[in-house]
């Protein structure tokens, strides 16, 4: 694939995988789901909570009249989840366009190999993710993108 997709091996770059994970445009959807909840009445309604939703669940259920709370906190999920296990990973993100006339358009996401020894650990890999029409997202581990496997009330 580093060959097929002329990746600059210059860099150092020793192996490209295709991602063939959904891939999913997050601007478009959101804005789609926001519609589309509030097509059904819901409301979006911004409000600071501390401290574990668990602990507080019976009451913001009541105080919301919602069936359901759904963790969505990141990092934040350390508090409001009371989960340990998230910790943040380092990691930039930049966006380009992916109109054909720089470089050729690309349509498939990869992820690329810098030191294939090192490609779990921090700066090991850096992917390549089409957006959408004109959008490509260039990211690798090195600011914070972060994980929990927490959901309240699933």
């Amino acid at each position: 694939l580093v060959t097929k997709h002329a990746v600059s091996q210059q860099a150092g770059v020793v192996d490209a995988y295709k991602h063939i994970s959904p891939v999913v445009d997050t601007d478009a959807y959101m804005l789609w789901l926001r519609e589309l909840v509030a097509s059904k009445g819901g409301k979006l309604v911004t409000e600071h909570i501390s401290g574990d939703l668990l602990e507080q669940e019976d009451q913001l259920l009541a105080a919301f009249d919602a069936h359901y709370i759904i963790d969505a906190t990141g990092l934040g999920a350390l508090e409001a989840a009371a989960d340990a296990t998230v910790y943040p990973l380092r990691g930039a993100l930049i966006r380009v366009v992916n109109d054909g006339t720089k470089f050729p358009k690309v349509k498939e996401a990869l992820v690329v190999a810098n030191d294939y020894e090192k490609r779990d650990e921090d700066g090991g890999i850096v992917f390549i993710v089409p957006r959408n029409d004109k959008t490509l997202i260039l990211g690798g581990k090195f600011s914070s993108f972060c994980f929990s496997s927490t959901l309240a009330n699933p």
